[in-house]
């Protein structure tokens, strides 16, 4: 962390800081998308900054959901070109739409593993006697964690718009938990922000948690144990597919591992050839990325700072990934 903010300070010394408003996709040779959460906003801005400071290329930064990237990367008009962040089996739906099925959007190759589940503080375990998912099955357990005086606790199960906040509000029913709690949506960087305030303080608190990411090495906290991942068990229907997908859908089981990747319109590969080797080459590993969240959320740094200070700072790295 101390090497990323030192390079931070460097970066803005110098001068090297690029523009914090996004071009339009007409101005660009090509545009990288940014999601609404913590770890894809920093990829995508460390992909932006290494095309344009590394390959000379003029590229724009504009938020969009999942559906929206997807869509836009299939058209292969330049609107939105790279999703730097797709969680597999999360967005499976649209990996086989455009994918697998149209053959208009592409993985670039590698990827890292992550994984999901719900976790809290130790003392929160520990204190309250929780060792599986089931252990919420409970009134008075639910009780511990009310803030707002209904009588149930509150639970986050993940960000607005995410595919797999969809996915926990069905296995939440399934497992029995939303009978017995408040199921909430908030941004992720408020949840690991409540989170760290609970490991300090000790106040019960618990949610749907990802690792890799900073809070894992700087808090002391353990992961809820559920069912082993059964294929069989998990049949998701995402919400812009059917309307009624929330009573079609079963999925009884825990995650299976997280398969985080990058992906790319396939029009890249005619209109920026070089940049697809570049992305072909990189590899985001998990300590990065619990880096780049930790400079991001723990140190307050901005996410377009973060991403120039930690490439300045990585320059071995940076050139593997650009074939030097």
């Amino acid at each position: 962390m101390k090497r990323l903010l030192t390079a931070f300070v460097s970066v803005i010394t110098f001068g090297l800081g690029l523009s914090a408003a996004p071009m339009t996709a007409g101005a660009n040779d090509l545009v990288v998308a940014i999601p609404n959460w913590v770890t894809a906003r920093a990829t995508g801005e460390v992909i932006k900054y290494i095309g344009e400071t590394k390959l000379g290329l003029k590229i724009g930064a504009v938020p969009g959901t999942n559906p929206v990237i997807f869509k836009s990367m299939s058209d292969g008009k330049g609107d939105l070109d790279v999703h730097p962040e797709v969680w597999m089996p999360n967005q499976a739906n649209l990996v086989e739409e455009y994918i697998e099925n149209a053959g208009t959007v592409a993985f670039a190759k590698n990827y890292y593993e992550a994984h999901s589940g719900y976790c809290g503080p130790r003392h929160t375990l520990e204190t309250l006697g929780l060792k599986s998912i089931f252990d919420l099955l409970s009134a008075e357990t639910s009780a511990r964690f009310d803030t707002n005086g209904d009588g149930k606790g509150e639970l986050f199960i993940g960000g607005p718009g995410w595919a797999s906040t969809s996915i926990e509000k069905v296995r939440m029913r399934e497992f029995g938990v939303d009978q017995f709690w408040e199921l909430v949506e908030m941004e992720s960087a408020l949840f690991y922000s409540n989170l760290a305030t609970s490991a300090r303080t000790e106040r019960p608190y618990l949610g749907f948690c990802n690792s890799p990411h900073f809070v894992w090495a700087k808090y002391d906290l353990e992961w809820l144990e559920e069912p082993p991942y059964d294929k069989s068990k998990w049949h998701m229907i995402q919400p812009k597919d059917d309307p009624q997908w929330f009573e079609k859908s079963k999925v009884s089981t825990g995650w299976p591992p997280s398969l985080i990747r990058i992906a790319y319109s396939r029009s890249l590969e005619e209109r920026a050839p070089q940049f697809v080797d570049f992305l072909n080459r990189l590899q985001v590993k998990p300590e990065y990325v619990a880096e780049w969240q930790g400079a991001i959320i723990g140190d307050k740094v901005d996410s377009r700072d973060a991403a120039r200070a930690w490439v300045e700072a990585n320059g071995d790295i940076v050139d593997k990934w650009l074939g030097l």
